[in-house]
């Protein structure tokens, strides 16, 4: 059998154009169930990102493309398929240029044999689906970006000060000194807030839920902040009203993230008293469950006027209050976003000099 030929004749009844929104290639099934690719479409990159060479070259120049979440299942099916010379039709997500997320629909069936199995593949574009990294997300990075410039200045003003001042007494030094580990400390937190942000970014990506125990989390959120605790000489108080179910399924990135930033919060704001994560309830609902759990603490608090603006992106609130770098007052924001995703609501009541309570519920799925 001519495999060339027979491709080609597929190829040419099935109407597959070369347009931007469709790619095809033809590979051999190698003994470990991949593909080694023969032939490949001109127009390759334009639908996947990768070239016909290098697709040829080595099938993993595409499959490294994938979604991390996703590139073990995509692996398994296929190789499911190959080994039962079966169909295979299945979403996959590939990252591409700018940051974008291009999903793809791959379609495998095998078409002949000759000493070896072949397989014609198309991968169609589902531009509708392609994943854009927002115009205010960008703006928001282009500002915290901006942002740094002011504790740097900090820094290098002092610095020149005091290297061309040679008779700085040691007052004054003492003074430059202050503003430059201040600034440190701000830029250190700024530096932590943009990977912080670029997580939450990635994790609009991951499109995938997993199984996950929720008691476990939970608990894995308070070791995390265990150690400033006992440094400050708190205490630390986790209920749960009703009986919880042992796993759920959701998106743990995003539900973590969101428990770990709203328990450092609260660690950073208290200086003495009680940190408290409380579970308050996980009623069955059509979706799945309706989760419930709230933050307390007995810290500085805020007033109504903070209150209404705590969402907003690089709102810092009363820093002076609090005796702590105020960061880029990006924390909240990215709590707000995640529980938006997880189809779910956050509020917050506070009052100064006693303390604060964020009141979170999301939407968590049946195992």
């Amino acid at each position: 059998m001519n495999i060339n030929k027979n491709i080609r004749n597929q190829s040419n009844n099935s109407a597959i154009n070369e347009s931007a929104s469709f790619a095809w290639f033809k590979a051999r099934v190698t003994e470990d169930h991949s593909f080694d690719v023969d032939c490949a479409s001109e127009n390759c990159h334009s639908v996947t990102g990768v070239s016909s060479s290098l697709l040829s070259d080595c099938f993993s120049n595409f499959t490294s493309k994938i979604l991390p979440d996703f590139r073990q299942k995509f692996m398994h099916d296929l190789s499911e398929a190959l080994k039962t010379k079966s169909h295979l039709r299945t979403p996959v997500p590939v990252s591409c240029e700018n940051h974008n997320v291009l999903h793809l629909d791959f379609k495998a069936a095998p078409v002949g044999y000759d000493k070896h199995c072949y397989y014609f593949c198309i991968l169609t574009s589902d531009a509708a689906k392609t994943e854009h990294l927002p115009k205010n997300k960008q703006k928001l990075l282009d500002m915290l970006i901006h942002e740094l410039r002011h504790p740097l200045t900090g820094i290098l003003s002092s610095v020149d000060i005091m290297r061309h001042n040679r008779r700085t007494n040691s007052e004054d030094s003492e003074d430059y000194l202050k503003v430059i580990a201040e600034s440190g400390e701000a830029l250190l937190c700024m530096v932590d807030d943009i990977l912080e942000y670029s997580q939450s970014i990635s994790m609009y990506r991951e499109n995938i839920e997993t199984l996950v125990d929720l008691n476990h989390l939970f608990i894995a959120a308070r070791n995390l902040v265990q150690t400033t605790i006992v440094k400050k000489q708190l205490r630390f108080e986790m209920r749960s009203h009703n009986p919880v179910p042992e796993l759920i399924r959701t998106h743990p990135k995003r539900l973590t993230q969101i428990i770990n930033n709203l328990l450092s919060n609260a660690v950073k704001y208290t200086n003495h008293g009680t940190i408290c994560l409380e579970i308050l309830g996980c009623e069955p609902i059509a979706e799945g469950y309706n989760l419930v759990f709230s933050v307390r603490d007995t810290g500085i608090g805020m007033s109504e006027a903070t209150q209404q603006k705590i969402f907003e992106p690089f709102f810092r609130g009363d820093v002076g209050a609090s005796g702590n770098p105020g960061g880029s007052g990006l924390g909240l924001y990215i709590v707000k976003e995640l529980v938006d995703s997880l189809q779910g609501t956050i509020t917050c009541r506070s009052q100064l000099g006693v303390g604060t309570e964020f009141l979170v519920q999301v939407v968590v799925h049946n195992p």
